[in-house]
């Protein structure tokens, strides 16, 4: 079964680790943090801006990387302990054995 960003398990992931680690994404080899980062329980992610108004965080993908359309999961890092950068959706497939499309 392929596993959604609407998936119990990856919203409590997600909230598991905010606060935790920096969350981001990459554009051209350098990790871009998204501050402010928040889920909401149908899988929709969330930044807010520097004037406190909440938008989504595969907008701001799409601006940053100049695609017609993103989803978050496919494109969300983090910064674990040890400094290493780590794909979101792989480490839902490695930690909890998710597939994904």
């Amino acid at each position: 079964m392929n596993t959604r960003c609407d998936n119990p398990l990856v919203i409590d992931t997600f909230k598991t680790l905010n606060g935790l680690v920096s969350f981001g994404t990459i554009y051209r080899d350098t990790f871009i943090p998204i501050s402010n980062i928040s889920i909401d329980d149908r899988g929709h992610l969330f930044y807010l801006d520097n004037a406190n108004q909440q938008h989504s965080v595969s907008s701001l993908i799409m601006r940053l990387k100049g695609l017609q359309t993103a989803r978050w999961l496919n494109h969300l890092y983090f910064i674990d302990s040890f400094g290493n950068v780590i794909k979101f959706k792989n480490h839902l497939s490695e930690r909890h054995n998710l597939s994904f499309t």
